[in-house]
């Protein structure tokens, strides 16, 4: 452990024009999308904000957080809140691009930035520049950052190192000063006691006494988030574990949750890869695009405010259809290929059934003689595809999702031409 005295690095702007303080939010939960803006609940309503819908500078959220009783978002390198009624302008920090985000407080927070962090006191940023805050760190690549209380931010930082910042004073911790090796992480978060959390390959890492230390019957997680009564959720791939002083319990939601938030009643909110779940009393409760209006099923990241939001009804969409050509990258047809679709990742480990035949939503189709393949009736969705030549002795999977495979309620979509590589066509 190495500390820095004084407060290197620190700029501190020019006081910019604050964006207005947000009025008290209602109960809301938002969830992020990678390219298909913000979706809320709102007094048990779905709403979808968009680059068109409410200016927001991106349809491709980084971060979502809540604050306070608002809504705390990075999106295009800017920091926008929503309080349930509107969203606030774009606030840029000075010298950088916001990319992750943490709250310090009601209308305040930090947010990393390239080579840097900056914090914003609720009227004016403060920037500070790794290489002149943290010269010990031996690098300047800032991963992740999470705030404790009274301003203290925790940094997470390549090559396993952490930068404290505390009481206007820098500390590095890194292999050998803290840690008691190098460990391999990019996230880092803090409870609201500010107790610090590391999940670093298969170990999870709190500072304790000083240091950093392995955590005893704690597994790796992707998402965490702390509930007010002391109780702790992870999750790690479609599971979700609750952690209350020794005792756990496990519950799989089926496929992967990619954020969590934790509601002032306990509800645990969930973004995944298939829809949005609440989870309440033992159970989840869930909702995709062929049973409400929700604009997408790939969702990235969860915030929740005061007592979040109920669920809409369960409403069953109105089916479309999907069609389109497959087409190798000399131009001509795969013809008669078997195509799988399905509403979550295909697998690329697959058995007899292919890599879509044990996933919801899914639904397969034969290529003719031109490489076009239909599927005539498929509920909103967005699939992911999965083809199979004549002859191939293996799936390919499409990896990810895209607007060309994604099905709203009613549409009849067509994909256009699918290209593939001929390097994977059979001999």
């Amino acid at each position: 452990m190495m500390r820095i005295d004084g407060i290197y690095g620190l700029a501190l702007a020019a006081a910019l024009v604050a964006p207005a303080a947000p009025a008290a939010a209602a109960d809301l939960v938002c969830f992020s999308t990678t390219g298909r803006g913000a979706t809320c609940l709102n007094g048990g309503k779905i709403e979808h904000h968009t680059r068109a819908s409410a200016r927001l500078p991106s349809d491709s959220l980084g971060t979502i957080v809540a604050c306070g009783e608002t809504i705390v978002a990075t999106v295009g390198g800017s920091v926008v809140t929503y309080d349930g009624k509107a969203w606030s302008q774009p606030n840029r920090p000075p010298g950088g691009f916001a990319s992750r985000i943490a709250c310090a407080g009601p209308g305040k927070y930090w947010v990393s930035l390239t080579g840097g962090v900056a914090y914003w006191d609720g009227a004016a940023w403060s920037s500070h520049t790794m290489a002149q805050a943290v010269p010990a760190a031996g690098t300047t690549i800032v991963f992740d950052v999470a705030a404790g209380p009274n301003g203290t931010a925790w940094v997470a930082m390549s090559n396993g190192v952490v930068a404290l910042f505390e009481g206007g004073q820098w500390t590095v911790f890194k292999e050998g000063q803290g840690f008691d090796k190098r460990y391999p992480f990019t996230r880092i978060f803090a409870d609201a006691k500010g107790q610090a959390w590391i999940p670093a390959g298969a170990a999870v890492l709190a500072f304790r006494d000083g240091k950093w230390q392995p955590v005893a019957g704690l597994a790796s997680f992707s998402a965490i988030a702390f509930g007010a009564d002391g109780k702790r959720w992870t999750a790690s791939g479609s599971k979700l574990t609750m952690h209350d002083g020794d005792r756990r319990a496990e519950y799989d939601l089926g496929h992967a949750i990619r954020g969590l938030a934790v509601d002032a009643g306990g509800a645990v909110w969930i973004a995944s890869e298939f829809g949005i779940a609440r989870f309440a009393d033992g159970k989840f409760e869930t909702r995709h695009m062929h049973d409400s209006p929700l604009p997408d099923n790939d969702f990235m990241a969860v915030a929740a405010t005061g007592k979040g939001s109920a669920l809409p009804p369960a409403a069953p969409q109105q089916p479309g259809s999907l069609e389109g050509r497959l087409e190798w990258s000399d131009g001509k047809p795969v013809a008669g290929a078997e195509i799988q679709i399905c509403g979550v990742s295909a697998s690329i480990f697959t058995g007899p059934e292919g890599p879509c035949g044990k996933r919801p939503l899914f639904f397969q189709a034969t290529a003719n003689a031109e490489g076009r393949f239909q599927f005539p009736k498929t509920p909103p969705a967005a699939y992911r595809m999965a083809v199979k030549p004549v002859g191939a002795p293996r799936w390919i999977v499409f990896l990810g999702t895209s607007d060309r495979l994604r099905v709203g309620a009613g549409e009849a979509k067509n994909a256009g031409t699918l290209g593939m590589d001929t390097r994977n066509r059979p001999n």
